[in-house]
């Protein structure tokens, strides 16, 4: 690895057989990890970056799910770690509902709000911003920076819609910020 490289973990939400939100317009596991597919590629192309890529095909239930992220992520002590996730709510909506990137300290505010304008800017999806999570295992037991980005809402028709429209702009969008990021 030459010393100018960064290293970055990315990794899917939830795994195979740990499901995470599911509604008749879009499956969590199945797109969270098509887009880590998707922007570990575009990062691999990218001059000076070392990328690692992850989703959980082993475990059973949440709490081994989570382990094994974190784990993998602890192991990896990447200069950044991203976890994709898609988020949901209690009802289907047709409405946009937005993009969102979770942090869990200032020094990675700054990365998570290029990372969600980025998505809306290059999608048409609302942008929530950044939040503020301290309730969040991955965020809170990985020992380097990390960010937790929620692509859209999975029980929105609207934000389907925009993501599927602008699916790769998107993936682009994720991996041009993640790059600047580090370098």
């Amino acid at each position: 690895m030459n010393a100018a490289q960064k290293r970055i973990g990315v990794s899917s939400g939830h795994g195979l057989h740990v499901a995470g939100a599911h509604t008749g317009l879009a499956n969590e596991v199945i797109e969270a990890r098509r887009v880590t597919m998707d922007v570990c590629q575009r990062l691999r192309e990218m001059p000076n970056l070392s990328i690692w890529e992850y989703h959980d095909n082993g475990s059973r239930n949440q709490n081994d799910n989570l382990n094994s992220i974190i784990n993998w992520h602890n192991a990896l002590e990447c200069d950044l770690n991203v976890s994709i996730h898609f988020n949901a709510i209690d009802a289907m909506l047709p409405t946009g509902i937005g993009t969102e990137v979770l942090f869990r300290n200032a020094s990675e505010r700054e990365i998570a709000s290029q990372i969600s304008t980025a998505i809306s800017s290059a999608s048409g999806l609302r942008n929530r911003g950044v939040k503020h999570r301290a309730n969040i295992r991955i965020l809170n037991m990985v020992n380097k920076p990390i960010v937790l980005v929620e692509v859209c809402f999975i029980n929105s028709d609207t934000d389907i819609r925009l993501y599927r429209q602008n699916y790769f702009a998107i993936c682009d969008a994720i991996a041009k910020s993640i790059a600047e990021a580090v370098i």
